[in-house]
């Protein structure tokens, strides 16, 4: 009798059980293998999915992709299309064999993962999931742990092939752990690309027609497989319109954005040798100009910087519900400007102003404002420029990921602190925004209760 041919034995390892109603969860590698990383992040979903749950597997690795590599898929469409250009979610997800499954890859190339994190449509999309029994498995950096706008359900810990070692040192990890998010599992299952590619490819989900529906419409996740269908409440009256762009493929979409950095960062050279001369724009020497705060990408290594007072900011509005605030302040940020909220106690009112800023000048205010205005944040056209050079300055850390996990942790005492850069190429949380120091008698009360103790005074930095 002629031996059977030996084949790799079946993973009789368990499936990975996730909590009831958990929507959000991060698979974080703890290796310096990310091809290996990704790889067991594709063997952990497919688990997931067919333990019986609905997945959507997002590459959130947006500067250098990978899920898309090891199972064979495009990265023509990902979720950066679906935060910066508008696009469909429904188009992006693919399904997968089994039905329960679906990818979505990282798309456009983008070279901040972190600030595509901080999109408060997190909460919304992690919203929708849960309503519908569904879990979103995100692919993601260590560091941008803290970044993320919605709440983490739990974290997944990927060191396949590291069984029985300790793999929550890194201090991301540790960091997000000492926030409170609970450690689901730590996954140590090898899998290798072939393994976690699909063995037959299924056609994406049907090409549904993008909607605008109103305001009070979830966004939920379809009921009927394969499509995920999500709805989102339309744009603010008068509100800018994202379009899609063309593409052209990602080698031609990254040389674009190589090529515009570099631009960019001729000009600045230009400019800064220009002023260390001591000409203005008609050629005239002016003698040595006051330093101005330069703007740097946050994927670049912090240098020290010149410092400015930044005394001004734009209102666009007052509430007197905290949470209401915070909303209005995710929205800004969304947009990309930084918000500031103030809380102030007028008459036996508490109100919670949002301010939008902050900055240097009456007329960087003014700019500040029509951009405001232009975003489609003021429909109401009740916004103005303010004069509110007083915060309260707290901590000083040294790098974003601390910056991020001490506004998270006052955040959730009922703290709106934000971050500015500092001389040194370290970060200073601030909290608030008054003209008078009696203003912030209520907020520096809240410090104290929350065990930070915060020094009233101008408000010194640049915004990172």
């Amino acid at each position: 009798m002629m031996p059977h041919e030996q084949t790799a034995p079946p993973d009789t390892s368990p499936i990975p059980a996730l909590p009831a109603g958990a929507a959000l969860v991060a698979l974080v590698p703890a290796i310096g293998d990310l091809d290996l990383a990704a790889a067991a992040a594709w063997q952990f979903a497919r688990r997931v999915a067919s333990a019986g749950r609905r997945v959507a597997l997002i590459d959130c690795y947006v500067d250098a992709p990978r899920l898309h590599q090891v199972s064979g898929e495009s990265n023509e469409d990902g979720i950066v299309d679906v935060f910066e250009y508008g696009a469909s979610l429904s188009r992006i997800a693919r399904a997968q064999p089994g039905g329960s499954l679906f990818f979505v890859p990282a798309g456009t190339f983008s070279p901040d993962p972190a600030r595509i994190m901080a999109r408060p449509r997190w909460r919304r999309l992690s919203a929708g999931f849960r309503h519908e029994d569904a879990v979103m498995l995100l692919f993601l950096p260590p560091d941008c742990i803290g970044a993320l706008a919605s709440g983490l359900d739990g974290l997944v810990v990927l060191a396949p092939g590291h069984a029985g070692d300790d793999r929550t040192g890194s201090p991301e990890i540790q960091a997000a752990l000492d926030r409170g998010i609970p450690l689901l599992a730590t996954y140590t299952a090898t899998a290798d690309a072939a393994a976690a590619a699909p063995t037959t490819r299924s056609a994406p989900p049907p090409d549904v027609e993008d909607r605008e529906p109103s305001r009070a419409e979830p966004e939920s996740l379809a009921p009927e497989p394969p499509r995920l269908d999500f709805v989102e409440p339309a744009p603010p009256p008068g509100g800018p319109v994202l379009r899609r762009r063309a593409r052209t493929g990602a080698p031609r979409r990254r040389l674009g954005v190589y090529v515009l950095i570099l631009v960019l960062a001729v000009a600045a050279a230009a400019v800064a040798y220009r002023r260390q001369l001591g000409w203005n724009d008609v050629g005239t020497a002016t003698g040595p100009s006051q330093p101005e705060v330069r703007v740097v990408p946050a994927f670049r290594q912090l240098v020290p910087h010149a410092v400015d007072s930044l005394p001004f900011a734009v209102q666009v509005s007052a509430w007197t519900s905290f949470t209401q605030a915070l909303e209005d302040a995710d929205t800004i940020e969304g947009r990309g400007f930084l918000p500031m909220i103030s809380p102030v106690r007028l008459q036996r009112t508490l109100w919670y102003r949002v301010y939008a800023g902050p900055v240097d000048s009456q007329d960087s205010a003014d700019s500040l404002l029509g951009a405001v205005r232009a975003s489609g944040l003021d429909g109401s056209k009740a916004a103005t420029v303010a004069l509110v050079p007083l915060s309260l300055a707290l901590r000083h850390v040294a790098t974003p990921l601390a910056a991020r996990a001490e506004r998270g942790r006052l955040r959730a005492a009922g703290v709106a602190a934000f971050v500015l850069g500092q001389a040194d190429g370290s970060y200073r949380l601030f909290a608030g925004a008054y003209d008078s120091p009696d203003q912030a008698a209520y907020l520096d009360s809240l410090l104290t209760s929350t065990g930070s103790a915060g020094q009233l005074g101008p408000r010194i930095g640049f915004r990172p």
